[in-house]
C-alpha cells in the first residue's frame, strides 16, 4: 500500500516515468475493476466476490502443506496483496496501479505490486502442489485428506 501511495503522490497528474526506455516505465493509473479491470462496471458485485474468495481461501488454506517455505511465502505474497487490493477498493473505490510494461503500441495493463505478490504467491503454491504431486506419484503413495480437513498418507494397492 505505501508503494501506492507514493505513486499517487508523484505520478497523479504526471507525464509517467521512464525506466527501460520503450519497455518499461511509471505511470499513474486507476482500475475500479478487477485483473485487466475486468467487471470496472460492477464494484459493489466486485467487493463481495473478492470478500468471498477471502472465506474461501481462508477455508482452502487448511489444507495446505504449511511446513513448507514456498507455500508459507506464496500465501504470505497471495494474501498480502490481495488485502492491499481489497483496501483501496473499500477506501477509494479503485486500485492504484504504476507499473506500466510496454513495447512500441503494445502495452500490457498497469499493474502494481499488490497485483504481483498476488500472481507470483499462487505461482509458489501451484508449484509446491505440482511438485508434491508428481513426487507422491513416484514413490506410490496419495494425499488424502480426512474430514477434519487434516492431510494423511494412504499406500497404493
Amino acid at each position: 500500500m505505501a508503494s501506492k501511495t507514493v505513486a499517487t503522490q508523484v505520478l497523479r497528474g504526471a507525464v509517467p516515468v521512464p525506466v527501460i526506455d520503450g519497455f518499461f516505465q511509471l505511470a499513474y493509473a486507476t482500475n475500479t475493476g478487477a485483473a485487466f479491470s475486468m467487471m470496472d462496471k460492477h464494484p459493489s458485485l466486485l467487493l463481495l466476490l473478492t470478500a468471498l474468495l477471502f472465506v474461501f481461501l481462508v477455508w482452502m488454506a487448511r489444507s495446505f502443506c504449511w511446513e513448507s517455505h514456498c507455500v508459507n511465502a506464496g500465501a504470505a505474497l497471495a494474501f498480502g496483496g490481495a488485502i492491499g487490493n481489497f483496501c483501496d477498493r473499500l477506501r477509494f473505490g479503485f486500485v492504484v496501479d504504476f507499473l506500466d510494461f510496454y513495447f512500441g503500441h503494445w502495452h500490457y495493463p498497469t499493474f502494481n505490486l499488490a497485483d504481483t505478490g498476488i500472481c507470483v504467491g499462487l505461482g509458489l503454491i501451484l508449484l509446491h502442489e505440482w511438485k508434491r504431486d508428481r513426487t507422491m506419484k513416484l514413490v506410490g503413495v496419495c494425499a488424502v485428506t480426512t474430514v477434519s480437513g487434516t492431510p494423511q498418507q494412504e499406500k497404493k494397492g
